[in-house]
């Protein structure tokens, strides 16, 4: 009688012999969960797509931004909006978590760390250049692929695949299984057994 392992290896042997295709189909990424990639997926465009702030605050020139300092706020910047005008020189611009950092800005200043009065804003202490902003391209540069073929989708995964568009993904067919129980003691579990017989119970637990 083979063992386990010895009849896993024999099965391995003989499926490895056969050169046929892996079947692919077509499926929504709302119901791949489980599949597994028969495609890589790629980045659409850069992730971030912009220099993205990371925190509420103030959109600034790290080197204007020092402790003691004040600018004066000249516009607000929210998730969802255009960066609109270069920052200029000696001002800085209110800026929501998310939002796109204007260029000529290359620091968020918390805004826990301001103090407003009026259309002028006190920096607290000082600011670092690149401090809360998240750089265009650093997650992810446009067409590097996220997701390789033979990968298992999971949540995070589909989550990935959804963030750049990817809702249609070419998955492998799910093998099916046959289950053959053999033995002259076995009948079938809705049988009356004889008086040396069992019920085929593995066959229905496996």
């Amino acid at each position: 009688m083979l063992s386990f392992e010895q009849a896993r290896q024999e099965v391995i042997a003989q499926v490895s012999k056969i050169k046929s295709r892996v079947a692919t189909f077509d499926v929504s990424a709302l119901d791949a969960l489980g599949f597994v990639l028969a495609q890589d997926v790629k980045s659409d465009r850069d992730y971030p797509p912009f220099d993205r702030a990371t925190r509420d605050g103030y959109a600034v020139r790290a080197a204007e931004a020092f402790d003691k300092s004040s600018l004066p706020c000249v516009g607000e910047i929210k998730a969802g909006d255009a960066s609109g005008h270069p920052l200029a020189p000696g001002t800085c611009v209110q800026i929501m978590t998310g939002a796109p950092v204007p260029s000529g800005a290359d620091a968020v200043v918390m805004i826990e760390h301001t103090r407003r009065d009026g259309d002028s804003v006190h920096f607290e202490q000082a600011v670092t250049r690149g401090q809360n902003v998240v750089p265009r391209g650093s997650e992810a540069s446009q067409g590097k692929t996220l997701l390789h073929i033979g990968t298992r989708l999971g949540y995070a995964e589909l989550g990935i695949a959804a963030q750049v568009g990817a809702m249609q993904l070419r998955c492998g067919k799910k093998p099916r299984v046959a289950i053959l129980s053999t033995g002259d003691e076995i009948v079938a579990a809705n049988a009356t057994p004889g008086p040396f017989q069992i019920r085929n119970s593995n066959s229905v637990s496996l």
